[in-house]
């Protein structure tokens, strides 16, 4: 070694990425296990990418049944956290058309989870409890009143200090450029030197398909870019609304302090593999507004005051890539959550530390392992909607 060349970090297990997921693996990992050395590792302080650009939606809701035990979990744990995750109890409101009613039904009688937290409400309650929002007569919602959303940033750095206190070490600044299977251990090779640990998860977003090539491993993730933009709608008439995801216009919105509100934007076919994100255009911004005002005429003619994007992991069935990688001693992935990683952080944190440091890969985990394409076995609801 060179006498200019740093000594590599060691670990027992680095976590690389400190977004949401990332920092509540590792905060997991070391509380349970404080005497194994547990890593942080991230290019940025603060965290960029989706954790930073996530509208942060809390729900239950889910077509594929796992996921709504992990966001029923993780719910729980932002209950807790309150203020240090940002939670905002604003209820959830999931808008159906009224072909999908039967599928609800399923869906609801299948899942005691989601029975006991939904209250399902026809147009005309609905539009007595929410009257900005325009109903059909066919259309109902589903509402979780316990839902809302939270600030995922804020969750990320609460994680992340509670990770430091619990024993682990918080190594900001080092962007991990590739790594490499040597012996029985893994080196990660950064712009600040290597380091070597028996185990390596990549919590890393977008980014992470790119880093397992660089080890000759294939992960089907495909980049795709996420985006918000945030409006001041003319008056208050829409005061009182919770989130909402509407399945009918392809929509989603969240009341913000203040007034304002965001509005989720389509990402562009185009835009898939786009590292980092490019801005939004008028043209999107204005797609995003329409569809809105569809269910909400105040949004229309109302007052952008700002947007924003980051890339995220799409998977080829929208479900996460969590757990061991087949093939690959020691890796595990906590990657591909389709935009929704936020909602379900806090749980899947738990599955990941228990599968590091027991070395069993707890059952509701498996659903979610990584090599699930190569034998058949996709995440799917089995009473999906239009959009979930």
């Amino acid at each position: 070694m060179r006498p200019d060349t740093p000594a590599p970090a060691t670990a027992d297990i680095a976590v690389v990425g400190a977004g949401v997921v990332g920092a509540a693996i590792a905060y997991e990992t070391a509380r349970r296990r404080p005497d194994l050395r547990v890593l942080l590792v991230d290019t940025h302080r603060p965290v960029i990418g989706a954790t930073a650009y996530s509208a942060g939606i809390l729900r239950r809701h889910h077509t594929f049944l796992p996921d709504a035990e992990l966001a029923d979990r993780s719910l729980s744990v932002y209950r807790e956290m309150g203020d240090a995750a940002g939670y905002r109890p604003l209820g959830f409101l999931l808008l159906l058309p009224g072909e999908f009613v039967p599928r609800l039904e399923r869906n609801l009688a299948a899942s005691g989870t989601l029975r006991a937290a939904s209250q399902v409400l026809g147009a005309a309650e609905l539009r007595a409890r929410y009257g900005a929002l325009s109903v059909s007569d066919d259309e109902v919602g589903v509402l979780e009143h316990d839902g809302g959303y939270g600030a995922p940033a804020t969750a990320a750095a609460t994680f992340r200090e509670r990770a430091v206190r619990a024993g682990a070490r918080w190594m900001p600044g080092r962007r991990v450029d590739a790594l490499e299977r040597t012996g029985d251990r893994w080196r990660l090779h950064t712009n600040l030197g290597a380091v070597e640990a028996d185990q390596v998860v990549l919590a890393t977003g977008a980014a992470t398909r790119g880093l397992g090539e660089t080890a000759g491993i294939e992960i089907p993730l495909t980049p795709r870019r996420i985006g918000l933009v945030t409006v001041e709608p003319a008056g208050r008439a829409h005061d009182g609304l919770p989130v909402v995801i509407d399945d009918v216009t392809g929509t989603y919105f969240v009341p913000q302090p203040g007034g304002e509100v965001a509005l989720g934007v389509r990402a562009r076919p185009e835009d898939e593999r786009v590292i980092p994100a490019a801005p939004l255009d008028g043209d999107e911004v204005g797609e995003a507004i329409a569809r809105a005002a569809r269910r909400v005429a105040a949004f229309g003619g109302c007052v952008v005051t700002g947007s924003q994007a980051a890339s995220d992991g799409y998977t080829p069935d929208g479900r996460p890539l969590l757990g061991p990688v087949e093939g690959a001693p020691g890796l595990q992935l906590a990657c591909g959550f389709s935009g929704g990683g936020f909602k379900s952080a806090p749980a899947v944190a738990s599955l990941l530390a228990e599968s590091l440091t027991s070395g069993v890969v707890p059952d509701l985990l498996r659903h979610y392992l990584p090599d699930r394409y190569h034998h058949g076995r996709e995440c799917r609801g089995q009473d999906s909607y239009t959009h979930l």
